[in-house]
């Protein structure tokens, strides 16, 4: 993929209005809820909900399964997963209050199905943000950011979901500093600034759990300046 010069980026993609932006944030950060919250009335397609593809400055869709909690879904999506769904995500629920949060189980289900008519195919990058949850907020405050402070935050998201090889890069890079595994995230950094360097970007600091107040001003700022 950084041969054609395209990246594969952890964050939710979306087109509003013809224009595409994402979220970002490592997993439980809050990209799905978000995603959830946001197409049902508005003229929102979905590109993707853990994945989006960036390519000659243009998002673009990877849509798979979505992992879901009873405590993410919107109030739309309860009334439209079937009951054998809304069981697994109760037992997913159970577990996970029984370990003290140490055990997630997610409920994969098809967006598509959930949502027909949904899913977008792609949109030039105009907005990207970066969503960081912070023990104890209530509010949420966002501010604009620069490309090398974001390509930052995407980064370490992506290295994050990929814990395992981004270890083996790390432990094999102190040794062979020059070596082409070390070299691909260095690609990776200045394909992702290539496709972010007309957009405007933004760090959003959110609560820990999002309500509907706080989801409400996400959404505006979705289309301010719009």
């Amino acid at each position: 993929m950084i041969r054609k010069k395209a990246a594969l980026v952890h964050a939710v993609g979306m087109n509003l209005n013809g224009r595409g932006l994402i979220f970002s944030a490592r997993s439980g950060g809050g990209k799905t809820t978000i995603a959830l919250n946001s197409v049902m009335g508005r003229d929102i397609l979905l590109l993707g909900d853990n994945y989006v593809i960036f390519h000659e400055g243009k998002v673009y869709s990877f849509v798979g399964n979505m992992s879901l909690y009873r405590y993410n879904l919107s109030t739309e999506a309860k009334k439209r997963i079937s009951l054998h769904d809304s069981l697994r995500l109760l037992l997913g629920d159970i577990v996970s209050k029984l370990t003290n949060r140490r055990v997630k189980l997610a409920t994969l289900i098809d967006f598509a199905e959930l949502y027909p008519g949904k899913v977008g195919t792609y949109a030039p990058m105009s907005k990207g943000f970066v969503v960081l949850p912070k023990v104890g907020a209530r509010d949420v405050s966002i501010r604009e950011i620069d490309i090398r402070t974001f390509v930052g935050y995407l980064v370490e998201n992506q290295k994050c979901e990929l814990l395992p090889v981004a270890q083996l890069v790390l432990e094999y890079s102190h040794f062979y500093p020059d070596n082409s595994m070390e070299k691909q995230w260095k690609a990776y950094r200045a394909i992702l600034e290539e496709n972010l360097r007309n957009a405007r970007l933004y760090a959003i600091a959110v609560p820990c759990i999002l309500a509907k107040e706080n989801l409400n001003d996400i959404m505006h700022q979705l289309e301010v300046d719009w």
